[in-house]
């Protein structure tokens, strides 16, 4: 093989391996499936007729490489005048998720609340991160913030904080 040929076969390689470069950048590489777990705390003010009141959660959120996620709530709601509890509840959810680019979609399957809990359904309604509808379709922009973290924006002004699952032995 003449020296013209071994250089035409060396641009040729190199433009090949240029263009698979080039279409790995402009496709993406695959996302790993997200194994992560949440947890926090948040408070919303809710304005009303008479007094205002505080929402405070307390979340835990579970967001399995394999398999369905949970989200489990504890919610209390605090008069804001006189400190006092006026209600509270626990919900549960189980939905399947999956990452596509920078988005977490879900779609709750089964969702479920404590037979203790006295909070009516309407202050519920602007908790905004998961609404407890069964067979509901959400959608979330994701944030990587670090190797092992992201934040999840709740769509009202809030984040949650999520780091990757301690190792499983």
């Amino acid at each position: 093989m003449n020296s013209l040929a071994r250089r035409h076969l060396l641009w040729l390689f190199l433009a090949g391996s240029l263009l698979s470069l080039g279409a790995g950048v402009l496709l993406g590489r695959p996302q790993a499936p997200l194994d992560l777990e949440c947890g926090g705390r948040s408070a919303l003010l809710l304005p009303g007729n008479e007094s205002q009141q505080w929402l405070v959660v307390r979340y835990d959120l579970d967001l399995r490489a394999e398999g369905l996620g949970d989200f489990k709530a504890r919610l209390r709601l605090l008069d804001v005048a006189s400190g006092q509890d006026s209600g509270y509840q626990h919900r549960a959810t189980r939905f399947s998720h999956q990452r596509r680019d920078q988005r977490l979609l879900l779609q709750v399957l089964h969702s479920g609340s404590s037979q203790t809990g006295d909070l009516a359904p309407e202050k519920l309604a602007g908790l905004g991160l998961f609404l407890f509808n069964e067979q509901l379709h959400l959608s979330y922009p994701l944030r990587r913030i670090g190797p092992d973290s992201l934040l999840i924006d709740t769509g009202q002004g809030g984040a949650v904080f999520c780091t990757r699952h301690p190792s499983r032995s």
